[in-house]
């Protein structure tokens, strides 16, 4: 089983860094029904597997070594290359392949067991075949057909069949009209699907549009939809996808943050003022979303430009959390975290610059990513040598984090922060810290605390010993609100001159914070910065991994307003209940707010992730380990509030 976890990690991060083609279907979470199975076959049974079938190959007595060299494609490889990750073969094995159509192997191993009743009848030494299928196969004529001829025939063959809700491809059907409800799919799932050719990518944004038009009208996560221009794509996809002509994310239905370009929408940045006229072009990132196949299906919803701790802004209201229709789905990319986590997408797109993408994934229960900065580029940024907002993303899973950091990510020429060098995971045993508050830094509420001792405790089920340590961040919250504040007062200054009488009053006051900040104030504030980030690093000497909460308050209603209180104290700003995120954004440290596990409420809350500049992979490598088998994980909401024990999509 430590074999099979070790290998599969490894396969996951090479799939990442794009050394493994094709599709990688992985056995993570799987171990112990493979080796289980496994090892009640002899050396002279068959064995037929689906597409994710790494673990039985290893578990078969294949050489590690050679079943990777086969998911590169080399010639190496127990199949010569020819196999690859869906397709392994070893006949000495006795390993009749993976099989990439789903129950695609059901017949041929059906026709091998009936071809060993014609080499000799039962008994003890007998040949046998064991044939492993997925449940989603159980509703196709080939099952039916096979399982009826087994029976029949008394053929000497076991089929085993693996519960895939609970693994991590999971498709629900409806059993009267068998049909895939496929807004449950990640973004990954769509697009092996689309790839098969089990879906097309009108299939998948119509069920994207079906299920914002059924929703949206009480979450209102989106500000403008065009439902005509994302199945003209759709079907454009779709002519091309015969000919070979297929990005990871062919047909996949995304969503936009509200204060990003979008080519053909109109971006808002959720004010009055900016009007409706369409962009132009595509920033950056989404040319790149969009080139590998994604569909942008609309823009979702945003604070005035991007400030506030509600959702909200005066032409669309308040964002909803989809788990109680009264409560705020986080400041400020709140629209994108509650589409995702309620299945309008599988995927959108943030920025984060003090924890808005890591707060909304808090309080919307998804998966909010905030890699570390540069790596998505900003070519057109009035501060390209200072960042500290950047783009994010918005996630059901982890590996649909990974996917969509992969095709946005790189380095870009007019970006100077973007010439970066990720770091490789080296997949060493984690060494894990966790702190409440950074040593005092901050406050939580109690149900914050609770919430987050109960998650470390079951994190020391995935990650072992967790040590209570963090960095020093003394005087950081200052330096960064400083910094902030000099930042928004640079960037909408003129803004605020000439039309301040039509614009929000929290956003009036977040731009005013930097009027009169002198030279000297700047300069401290980015000393304290670089101090902070120096200590930062050397903690990080010892440990890969930081645990913070990812939110000190849990969602509250929308009616609220900004945040005035933590702990029943009165907070010294309207910002200063994101210093659990805004510490980190400070120093430039990759982290992810990963669906912690449920304390008997029925709201959200994440667990932030932290770890060092560029080791994103690291960062990711935790954040899929936490969640498998730890109670970590999104969980579906369906219509508003619901019981906590909804299922996981992980």
């Amino acid at each position: 089983m430590s074999l099979i976890r070790a290998f599969e990690t490894r396969a996951s991060e090479m799939y990442q860094r794009a050394k493994i083609g094709g599709y990688c279907h992985l056995n993570l979470g799987e171990e112990a029904p493979v080796v289980g199975s496994m090892s009640a076959l002899r050396p002279t049974d068959y064995v037929f597997t689906t597409y994710r079938e790494h673990g039985y190959v290893l578990a078969r007595g294949l050489e590690p070594g050679l079943v990777m060299a086969e998911l590169f494609g080399k010639i190496t490889g127990v199949s010569g290359g020819r196999g690859c990750s869906m397709h392994p073969f070893d006949q000495n094995a006795r390993l009749l392949g993976g099989y990439g159509i789903v129950g695609g192997q059901i017949p041929p191993a059906t026709g091998v067991a009936l071809a060993l009743t014609y080499r000799g009848g039962p008994g003890p030494d007998a040949e046998a075949v064991m044939c492993l299928l997925g449940d989603g196969t159980t509703n196709i004529g080939a099952s039916h057909e096979s399982l009826n001829l087994a029976g029949l025939w008394h053929l000497p063959i076991v089929y085993v069949i693996q519960l895939t809700a609970t693994g991590p491809k999971t498709v629900e059907c409806d059993e009267e009209t068998d049909t895939m409800d496929i807004y449950r799919l990640s973004a990954t799932e769509l697009a092996e699907a689309i790839a098969q050719g089990d879906l097309s990518a009108v299939d998948a944004v119509s069920a994207a549009l079906e299920r914002i038009d059924s929703l949206d009208r009480e979450l209102h996560a989106f500000t403008s939809v065009d439902p005509e221009a994302a199945l003209r794509v759709a079907r454009q996809l779709d002519s091309v996808r015969d000919r070979g002509h297929r990005g990871p994310l062919h047909g996949v239905p995304i969503a936009v943050k509200d204060v990003t370009d979008v080519a053909g929408f109109p971006t808002t940045h959720g004010s009055l003022i900016t009007g409706q006229v369409p962009a132009k072009r595509d920033a950056v990132s989404i040319s790149r979303l969009r080139a590998a196949g994604a569909v942008v299906v609309g823009k979702t919803n945003t604070p005035e430009f991007g400030f506030g701790a509600v959702c909200t802004n005066r032409l669309t209201g308040p964002t909803s959390n989809p788990w109680d229709h009264t409560r705020s789905s986080g400041g400020s990319s709140g629209g994108s975290a509650a589409a995702v986590t309620a299945g309008l997408v599988p995927l959108a797109q943030g920025v984060d610059f003090g924890g808005s993408v890591r707060t909304p994934a808090s309080f919307c229960g998804c998966y909010g990513f905030r890699p570390t900065p540069g790596i998505i580029p900003e070519p057109n940024r009035s501060l390209a040598w200072a960042p500290l907002a950047t783009q994010g993303v918005l996630t059901r899973t982890v590996a649909d984090a990974a996917l969509m950091l992969a095709v946005a990510g790189g380095p870009h020429l007019m970006d100077p922060s973007s010439a970066r060098q990720p770091a490789p995971d080296t997949n060493t045993p984690l060494r894990v810290a966790a702190s409440i508050d950074l040593d005092g830094a901050f406050r939580v509420d109690p149900a914050v605390r609770a919430a987050f001792t109960q998650s470390i405790s079951a994190a020391s089920q995935t990650f072992g010993g967790i040590d209570q340590a963090s960095p020093n961040m003394s005087d950081a919250i200052d330096a960064f609100q400083l910094l902030r504040a000099a930042e928004t007062w640079s960037t909408f200054k003129d803004l605020i001159e000439e039309r301040e009488a039509e614009l929000t009053e929290s956003f009036v006051w977040n731009v005013r914070r930097g009027q009169g900040i002198t030279a000297e104030d700047y300069l401290h504030a980015q000393h304290v910065r670089s101090t902070a980030y120096r200590r930062a690093q050397r903690f990080f000497q010892d440990y890969d991994i930081l645990m913070l909460p990812a939110a000190s308050v849990l969602p509250f209603p929308n009616s609220q307003g900004e945040v005035s209180t933590i702990d029943g104290e009165p907070t010294g700003s309207i910002i200063d209940y994101l210093a659990c995120t805004f510490l980190i954004s400070l120093i430039g440290f990759p982290s992810i707010s990963v669906p912690a596990v449920w304390t008997g409420g029925n709201l959200p809350f994440g667990v932030q992730l932290v770890a060092r500049p560029d080791h994103d992979a690291l960062l990711l490598r935790a954040a899929r380990e936490l969640t498998t088998g730890s109670g970590f994980g999104h969980r579906w909401p369906e219509h508003g509030p619901q019981s906590p024990g909804a299922r996981s999509a992980e």
